[in-house]
């Protein structure tokens, strides 16, 4: 699988499963465990995340969770907040681009905020690095121009 396959299939998990039934089992799952609680979604993080993969925000304003989590169970928490905040979400990814070790990935995100009802677009870009057909970076930058502009010297 190639990495641009690898990215794919990860991002594709907001394609295949209905968003309400995909969060309910996030939100729902142990959070002792590094486990969503879908057996399918959980052997594609296992045998394409590595253990100690890392996810870092570079963006504009400053999270109120932190801009950088470490490890799979942080990259489960990461989600697990995030998915919570939205009645209805989804996200459509484009421009896929192996750089290197990298992928560069345009990202728009669409909802509806679960407490507020308040709708949203946020455009994104992301670098995705891999080592031997395994994520170990996840970088979320506020332009695919920033995400292409950070890449590492080859």
């Amino acid at each position: 699988m190639s990495d641009i396959d690898t990215v794919k299939a990860l991002n594709s998990i907001f394609d295949r499963y209905d968003f309400g039934a995909l969060r309910d089992a996030v939100e729902g799952s142990d959070p002792e465990e590094v486990s969503s609680g879908i057996a399918e979604l959980d052997a594609l993080v296992s045998e394409s995340l590595s253990d100690d993969v890392v996810i870092e925000f570079h963006v504009g304003v400053d999270l109120p969770e932190g801009a950088r989590y470490e490890g799979r169970e942080e990259y489960l928490r990461f989600w697990r907040g995030w998915l919570a905040a939205f009645e209805i979400y989804e996200i459509e990814h484009r421009d896929y681009e192996q750089v290197g070790d990298c992928v560069v990935v345009g990202v728009t995100h669409r909802g509806r905020g679960r407490g507020s009802g308040l709708e949203f677009e946020l455009v994104q870009g992301q670098r995705w690095v891999l080592h031997d057909g395994r994520v170990t970076e996840i970088h979320v930058y506020d332009t695919h121009e920033e995400a292409l502009a950070d890449l590492p010297a080859e």
